[in-house]
């Protein structure tokens, strides 16, 4: 019996920290997340496989991320990350037996070196010290799908020239090809941010972005550069306006919702994020269509939100207190 689908979406980005002094939002950002984040995923993924079983999760990686975790800098800068953590957490172990710490400290210290040393012996032994290059591995086995992302993070409904929006798709792509091997086939929209297609102008008077102009929705350039579906937030979805379907499956026959043979189907627009829209916001633009995938709020919010995720519970290891003291 077959009860439905379910698809993990997880979104991976970091700006440029390389060479940004290390803490807190220097390069320990992101040796934190590629020790107690990626490094751990990937070895959940790769026991999965031991098993037998395709974890078939989708990820997106952004190039700028892809860059700085394939530079060498970072490659030799991590190693020394652990080995740091390890004589810090051997410093606390000799520090609180001399202070007569109770048993629980004391085991901690050791879990701590013993945790690190394995991050770091994942990181060189395992995946080559390579965190792209594990997930392609990954990839090519056909246990995850990678996506990609704007090239700079770049929020794309504010620029303003389709031009720019479709370099940082362009370069995106051949990032991403760089690194797979292959072009992707989806994005995760930068801040998951849609712009559907529309009569657009610049409210600053500056040539010739004050001139109106009709601009391709976002989902048209996509498919221009050959993105098959991309992720957008649930808000967006709510707030959408439908102008009408195809109705045949070559996208050739286009029916307005002001036609008189337009009809509400049971099925049609029910703006759910647990339902997938092959989006075009104008039926005047030939660049054709992608995939909308809707991030669930509700489910989000669980794994982001200090508030009422997980974050918010008082036993969630808070990463930024350095030491036992602050």
């Amino acid at each position: 019996m077959h009860s439905g689908n379910y698809v993990l979406i997880l979104h991976t980005h970091l700006p440029w920290v390389l060479h940004h002094g290390s803490w807190p939002h220097g390069v320990d950002w992101l040796n934190e997340a590629v020790a107690e984040c990626y490094i751990p995923l990937i070895n959940v993924f790769n026991s999965l496989m031991d098993e037998g079983i395709y974890p078939k999760v989708t990820l997106d990686i952004s190039p700028v991320l892809c860059e700085e975790l394939e530079h060498p800098d970072f490659k030799k800068g991590f190693i020394e990350y652990c080995d740091e953590k390890i004589e810090a957490a051997r410093n606390d172990e000799r520090q609180f037996k001399e202070w007569g710490w109770d048993a629980h400290h004391i085991f901690l210290t050791q879990y701590w070196q013993e945790w690190y040393s394995a991050r770091k012996s994942n990181f060189i032994e395992n995946y080559n010290s390579s965190v792209v290059g594990a997930l392609k591995k990954l990839q090519d086995d056909g246990a995850i799908e990678v996506m990609t992302c704007g090239a700079t993070h770049g929020y794309l409904p504010l620029l303003g020239t389709d031009r720019s929006i479709n370099l940082q798709i362009k370069a995106a792509i051949e990032n991403y090809k760089k690194h797979f091997g292959r072009a992707p086939r989806g994005m995760w929209l930068p801040e998951c941010a849609y712009r559907p297609s529309y009569n657009w102008k610049s409210l600053i008077p500056i040539y010739p972005f004050h001139i109106e102009r009709l601009r391709p929705g976002l989902e048209q350039l996509l498919a221009r550069n050959g993105i098959e579906y991309f992720v957008t937030d649930q808000d967006l979805l709510e707030r959408s306006t439908p102008i009408g379907i195809y109705t045949d499956v070559h996208l050739e026959q286009f029916l307005p919702v002001s036609s008189p043979a337009f009809s509400y189907k049971p099925w049609s627009f029910t703006k759910s994020p647990l339902d997938l829209f092959n989006i075009s916001s104008s039926d005047k633009i030939e660049y054709g269509t992608a995939v909308a995938f809707t991030r669930h709020r509700d489910i989000s919010m669980q794994v982001w939100s200090g508030e009422v995720g997980y974050p918010g519970e008082s036993n969630y290891l808070d990463f930024h207190k350095k030491t036992h003291g602050f």
